[in-house]
């Protein structure tokens, strides 16, 4: 419970006291400010269970964030590692013989090209001889 839902309901009950005195003592002036003071303290206590409302919802969202930082985090390791163990794998042919590792390379960069290019519709335009 936050201090604006403590104050509201503080100020509820003195509003409720003070306009039951005011009916008491046959005073409209005193019921009435009583009454004020009453949605004063239930208005009062509104705000405060928005603010617990929002500070609540507000820890979920730093919790779901975190929780997808750490996954984030995860992954790029589980990526760096695979990277690694790659290299520490590819490192030793391409030092052993350089030309066949260029030449693979060539070859599918050349294969990779021809799908890139395969996938999308080309237009050729002829024009016709005068």
């Amino acid at each position: 419970m936050n201090e604006n839902k403590i104050e509201g309901a503080f100020k509820g009950g003195a509003g409720k006291l003070k306009s039951v005195a005011g009916e008491a003592l046959d005073d409209p002036e005193m019921a009435l400010r009583g009454d004020a003071l009453q949605a004063e303290g239930k208005a009062q206590e509104a705000v405060g269970a928005v603010q617990e409302t929002v500070s609540r919802v507000a820890g979920n969202v730093w919790s779901v964030v975190d929780g997808a930082k750490g996954q984030a985090k995860d992954a790029y390791e589980r990526a760096s590692d695979r990277a690694e163990d790659l290299v520490s794998q590819v490192d030793p042919f391409v030092r052993e013989q350089p030309y066949t590792a260029i030449a693979i390379a060539a070859l599918g960069g050349f294969v990779v090209g021809l799908i890139m290019a395969a996938s999308r519709p080309s237009v050729v335009y002829v024009k016709p001889r005068v």
